[in-house]
């Protein structure tokens, strides 16, 4: 389940798509609770991705914008690892 997951800098190991994961299914566990009613109309969206050796901050940057752009063209509570 975790091959092929990305490493967040400067970590030992802890892959970007299993925090957005859990961080979604941290979302759905709240409304499922109705912990607090406004909830409902929240959606979470994630562009995500790894900072390469030959990076700068602007191209990293950059990436994750354009994921994020794509994971909310592609609908609500989506996930995109550019």
């Amino acid at each position: 389940m975790m091959s092929g997951l990305k490493r967040l800098p400067n970590t030992l190991f802890f892959p970007t798509v299993w925090l957005a994961d859990h961080l979604s299914m941290l979302k759905k566990f709240l409304l499922f609770l109705s912990l607090l009613s406004y909830l409902s109309k929240v959606t979470i969206s994630f562009g995500i991705t790894t900072f390469l050796s030959d990076d700068s901050f602007d191209t990293v940057l950059e990436r994750v914008d354009k994921a994020l752009y794509m994971a909310k063209e592609q609908g609500r509570n989506r996930v995109i690892d550019l």
